[in-house]
């Protein structure tokens, strides 16, 4: 009896962009059997386009083997498997635009488990540049040395008196970073991967890849472009920006303002002690005095979206009428601990949410 070959799961088919989607577009590309052709005058309109997106398999393929095209001619490549160690990242991605200062990251591409990759990434480029340093330069010289046309292509781009060994030298020790290449549909996941950035923005970037379908068309935009990344690096560190209660509310729709304001009372009425943190970007924090958070309000156009610090179960079993969102372990690895999300737009039934806090206060 023959077996059967184990076929690869498909991408879901084009969906409509979400309602409300603001990110931007970015840099756009064409793409055509899996080669990016630059479409800088490429004028869209969100309402035309169809969403469709990529296994981790195609998104992989298609940053790998569009590398100059995506990250510029100035550019390398290394496999991310010299010697006999395998790394957990796609590669190793070199940048020698400014020639005085060459760069290098640790590229990995990821569609899912988001957080857990992007928690990997920023602790091994932590440990190379420090700890593991002179081992990686050493792997890395030895892979160079074997692969002429690597070295040719690297010879090419140094500048002055840098030798490959002095090279790897400076862009290890001074610039090394990871670069995650990201494939994400949903616009709350992506915002949860911008708060981890931006208090990891000393050893991590993100990009963001998005597939459009356009009529006949199929286009990629790519968002921040690789070259504003190495702009932004340049700026001094701004100051940490302390955001209020009022911050937060002043931004907010009525809607969400509402909801959030009864919940909060009814929180605070069941336990004097709770404080309300509002000094995260994204979100307000209910959390127990010198204790653990809780729960976030995440506030949006159409109300709140709340992450409690349950089980979904539990939360299935004590609410009917918020919409109930499944949150994947990486996303509760961000939250330290088991979570779930509600979507709560309308303010007819927050009983079951104040029934809920009960639940959580107790335990």
């Amino acid at each position: 009896m023959k077996k059967q070959k184990r076929s690869l799961p498909k991408p879901p088919p084009p969906a409509p962009v979400p309602a409300g989607d603001t990110r931007p577009f970015g840099r756009t590309f064409l793409l055509k059997d899996s080669v990016l052709l630059p479409e800088p005058g490429l004028s869209l309109e969100k309402e035309t386009l169809l969403l469709s997106m990529m296994t981790q398999e195609e998104c992989t393929k298609l940053v790998l083997a569009n590398r100059a095209v995506l990250f510029g001619e100035k550019t390398i490549g290394l496999n991310a498997n010299p010697k006999a160690n395998v790394y957990p990242w796609d590669a190793f991605l070199f940048d020698f635009s400014d020639p005085q200062k060459p760069r290098c990251y640790l590229l990995s591409v990821t569609r899912g488990s988001t957080l857990a990759m992007l928690t990997m990434i920023t602790t091994n480029a932590n440990l190379l540049r420090k700890d593991k340093r002179d081992a990686l330069i050493g792997e890395l010289t030895e892979h160079i040395r074997k692969d002429k046309r690597v070295g040719k292509a690297i010879g090419a781009l140094l500048a002055g008196n840098w030798t490959v060994d002095t090279m790897l030298e400076y862009a290890i020790r001074k610039t090394l970073r990871g670069l995650c290449i990201v494939n994400e549909d949903d616009p709350d996941g992506e915002k949860l991967i911008n708060a981890y950035v931006e208090a990891n923005s000393h050893a991590l970037d993100v990009i963001y890849l998005h597939k459009y379908r356009a009529g006949k068309s199929l286009v990629l935009s790519m968002v921040p472009p690789f070259s504003d990344l190495k702009t932004e690096a340049k700026q001094p560190p701004k100051e940490r920006v302390i955001h209020t209660e009022a911050d937060h509310l002043e931004k907010a729709s009525s809607l969400a303002r509402t909801i959030y304001e009864k919940l909060r009372a009814e929180a605070l009425k069941l336990d004097k002690s709770l404080v309300v943190n509002p000094r995260g970007k994204h979100y307000i924090s209910l959390r127990r005095e010198g204790g653990k958070n809780l729960a976030f309000f995440h506030f949006r156009r159409g109300g709140i979206y709340l992450v409690v610090m349950l089980g979904e179960q539990t939360v299935r079993k004590q609410v009917k009428k918020a919409e109930i969102k499944s949150l994947p372990k990486s996303v509760q690895s961000f939250w330290n601990g088991a979570s779930t999300g509600l979507v709560i737009s309308s303010t007819e039934h927050l009983k079951e949410i104040t029934e809920l806090f009960k639940k959580l206060i107790k335990q």
